[in-house]
């Protein structure tokens, strides 16, 4: 251990370790288990997903009865990572809430300190989203479709994505060039 983890641990109770996620040196940050998570894939899979999907509603947030999921309250991160790209100062997050009801990952990303993503993984196996199609089933031609992902056009910049993948995910996203930049 260095000596910057060790001050770390002292005063802050964070670990520091020091990683080449796709060339790109990046400085994670973390308490207890480390979970070392690629934030530059992540965005880049859910762009790809995002533009891929046909599938395309118009609807605001509040609507979607997902808002307050997004938010991870007081808790503190279990895992940071910090990097620079594309001249910017970026940043992602990782909390993890247990619920009585179900567990879950939030991920939050940031660019110079503005937030341009959260994404949410409930570990149900897809209860959650199986939940989420069921209340948008009448607007949807083909169910078939549906299991792929739904992509919700929440307001001007935002885009709302949800899928099962193994367990419910549900993507935040706002249209701004971090976006384009990850790849």
């Amino acid at each position: 251990m260095d000596a910057i983890s060790i001050l770390s641990k002292i005063f802050i109770g964070y670990k520091t370790k020091k990683k080449l996620v796709k060339g790109i040196p990046m400085v994670y940050k973390y308490s207890g288990k480390p979970v070392f998570f690629d934030p530059i894939s992540m965005i880049q899979e859910a762009s790809f997903k995002i533009s891929s999907s046909r599938l395309d509603f118009k609807k605001g947030l509040e609507d979607l009865q997902k808002d307050e999921q997004f938010e991870h309250g007081k808790l503190e991160p279990s895992v940071s990572v910090s990097w620079n790209q594309n001249n910017k100062k970026m940043k992602a997050f990782r909390f993890v809430k247990a619920d009585s009801d179900k567990a879950s990952s939030l991920y939050e990303f940031y660019a110079n300190d503005s937030l341009f993503a959260t994404f949410l993984r409930i570990y149900d196996f897809g209860k959650d989203f199986e939940n989420f199609k069921s209340s948008l089933k009448n607007q949807i031609p083909n169910d078939s479709e549906m299991s792929k992902g739904i992509k919700i056009q929440v307001n001007a910049d935002t885009i709302f994505y949800a899928e099962n993948f193994g367990h419910s995910q549900f993507w935040k996203l706002k249209i701004c060039p971090e976006l384009l930049g990850l790849d």
